[in-house]
């Protein structure tokens, strides 16, 4: 039966004790075949692969997974699989049980990605076979890190004039007011129904419940004995290759990591702890939409441990360890709360702990670098350890900023606190530090004045999502998390800790091969000082235009000025907001 939309709104549950799962840190575990990921082109196949080969089970935790995204096998096209919908309804046609947990995004104020995710968990529903609907499971995970109700109130003027845009936006469109509702149920509890009329009118009090925080991971473990993990998401605007010969605005450089054995089994224990602890989360809220219903998604089990024997000591290892690290945070019980409490640090207290270690080179990736524990950690290497080189690669721009033209104040506080950290390590580290950004191998015909984010060095960028981190050639931090405040103390993140001398320093010459292309040679990057020297030869040959096409360096200098004149800083801002 449907619930009434005349009734006043129903309070989303709030978590008891007993439904929150003890924190265990995981061990270091031998590395089994660990194999890296660079781009999609290599990630999507692997992980096609891996949902065909699953017997048992299939648990799958992203951000944005999306069923339109095309399949790249021959394999799985050879079967009459097109899309990631065809091959999920596959595989639970085929008995294995799938767990799909999903991020949910705030309703109000992240509308678009909240009804993206309501509309892909449908279309996954729909695609399951007669009589083999209890093998899918899907839920709709909103982070239960929220703002307090002081933060509430003080929003209620920029929320509420979110909110009518919103409206009008559904009304204009003159489509049925039960479609908006339809698309958006984190709205319902902000509408009500107009008498004698299936119109609905916002609710002007109390201030809604917001979530500033989601889950953020991309783990995929199958039978319990692999898993792929990383910062890459499904879906078709994710999908480049190592050329990036796309229009700038698709390209999308990003890593992710195979694995097997004893970490594929420490990663089930993880997506079971947040999939179990999202259960009667996610029901509640089922339960408050009206569920059952056919346009809401079925009610979830937990997740038992396997009926079948995973043992931690399977298969050979390599000359080398792999360990989960994790951030998790909890929901503040603060009325001034902007954010959650941090419950668990591990991603950002390795990074501490192998900066500290570290004695030739720091080479880091990341979508966004603001991370103040990890500023403050490389200026004391910096200063401890006079031969420490740093290189660090970074976007040119925000995606937003460089593509859709977002000038608020969001996109400029966030580049105000990148550009103070890199003016930091600047001072820090003097010449032994360089920053820098990919673009692609050809001079692009543009309008500096009108379209210069878009530019570096006379060519249109490439953007990158990657989050990876190497210490002296022979350890990695590989993960979903960016070296940003929200990364390392907010958003649910997952990644490994990878250990091993000759596997990492194949893993970074790969990444460098595709980068500095014909640039890179046997002898180059030995030593912290030749690779940073050598990344400095390739962007200013690029600088000054030396190489073009399939030898030409992938990299530029950091524009760092021009990051600097969009940025303004913004008075009282969390660190971790943004």
């Amino acid at each position: 039966m449907s619930r009434s939309g005349s009734g006043p709104p129903l309070p989303l549950p709030r978590e008891s004790p007993s439904q929150v799962l003890p924190f265990e840190k995981f061990p270091p575990r031998g590395d089994v075949d660990t194999v890296p990921l660079i781009e999609a082109s290599a990630a999507y196949p692997a992980l096609e692969n891996a949902i065909l080969d699953a017997r048992t089970e299939a648990l799958l935790g992203f951000k944005i997974l999306s069923p339109r995204t095309k399949l790249r096998t021959e394999r799985a096209r050879s079967q009459g699989l097109e899309t990631w919908r065809d091959l999920i309804a596959d595989a639970v046609g085929r008995g294995v049980n799938v767990r799909i947990l999903m991020t949910d995004f705030e309703p109000i104020m992240a509308n678009d990605l909240h009804q993206r995710t309501w509309e892909d968990i449908a279309a996954f529903r729909m695609s399951v076979p007669a009589g083999a609907a209890g093998h899918l499971q899907v839920i709709a995970a909103l982070h239960e890190g929220e703002f307090g109700p002081v933060a509430r109130w003080l929003l209620w003027p920029l929320v509420w004039s979110r909110l009518q845009g919103l409206h009008a936006e559904a009304t204009s469109s003159r489509q049925n007011p039960k479609d908006f509702r339809k698309r958006s149920p984190g709205l319902w509890r902000m509408l009500s129904r107009r008498r004698r009329s299936d119109a609905f009118e916002i609710r002007s009090w109390p201030p809604p419940r917001m979530w500033p925080v989601t889950y953020h991971q991309k783990i995929a473990v199958f039978d319990g004995a692999v898993t792929i993990l990383g910062g890459l998401d499904v879906d078709e605007r994710r999908f480049d290759n190592p050329d990036h010969a796309q229009p700038s605005d698709r390209t999308w450089h990003d890593v992710s990591l195979r694995s097997s054995g004893p970490i594929a089994a420490d990663l089930r224990r993880h997506f079971q702890d947040c999939w179990n602890r999202e259960v009667p989360r996610f029901n509640a809220r089922l339960t408050q939409l009206g569920a059952p219903r056919d346009d809401l998604p079925l009610s979830v089990t937990r997740l038992s441990d396997p009926s079948y024997a995973v043992s931690h000591d399977d298969g050979p290892a390599n000359d080398g360890t792999l360990q989960v690290l994790r951030t998790r945070s909890s929901r503040s019980r603060s009325p001034f709360a902007v954010g959650p409490k941090a419950a668990i640090t591990e991603i950002e207290a390795a990074h501490i702990n192998q900066i500290g270690a570290a004695t030739d080179l720091i080479y880091l990736e990341s979508q966004f670098f603001r991370s103040e524990p990890i500023i403050a950690a490389l200026e004391r290497a910096a200063g401890a350890r006079p031969d420490l080189r740093l290189i660090l690669v970074v976007p040119a721009a925000p995606e937003d900023v460089a593509f859709d033209g977002n000038t608020g104040a969001d996109a400029r506080h966030g580049e105000w606190r990148q550009v103070q950290g890199v003016d930091r390590l600047r001072a820090a580290f003097g010449d032994r530090f360089g920053a820098f950004c990919l673009v692609k191998d050809r001079p692009a015909a543009y309008s500096e004045e009108t379209e210069h984010r878009r530019f570096v060095a006379g060519r249109a960028i490439i953007y990158l999502h990657s989050k990876v981190s190497i210490f002296d050639g022979r350890t990695a931090i590989v993960s979903s998390a960016n070296l940003n405040g929200r990364s390392m103390q907010w958003d649910t993140e997952c990644g490994v800790l990878w250990q091993n001398e000759s596997g990492v320093e194949r893993f970074q010459r790969q990444l460098w091969a595709n980068a500095l292309r014909d640039h890179l040679t046997r002898d180059d990057g030995r030593s912290g000082d030749a690779a940073l020297a050598l990344w400095r030869r390739a962007a200013e040959d690029v600088a000054h235009g030396r190489f073009e096409g399939a030898s030409c360096p992938l990299i530029a200098h950091y524009p760092l000025e021009w990051a600097r004149s969009f940025a303004q800083r913004i008075p009282f801002v969390p660190s971790n907001l943004i």
